[in-house]
């Protein structure tokens, strides 16, 4: 959950963001949170997810 309003950010269709969570390395309790607008009916929309996995 974000702490004040002023943390929201927003990305723009077509736009590509990096999304870190919490067990990112350097990134301990400070998860980002996605929230996607509704969408029309009939429409779709792609999410593309990509897991580092360290060895």
């Amino acid at each position: 959950m974000y702490q004040q309003n002023c943390n929201i950010q927003t990305i723009q269709c077509g736009d590509v963001a990096l999304l870190k969570g919490e067990l990112w390395e350097g990134n301990e309790n400070a998860g980002l949170v996605h929230r996607s607008p509704p969408i029309a009916a009939g429409e779709k929309r792609l999410l593309l997810t990509l897991d580092y996995l360290p060895e």
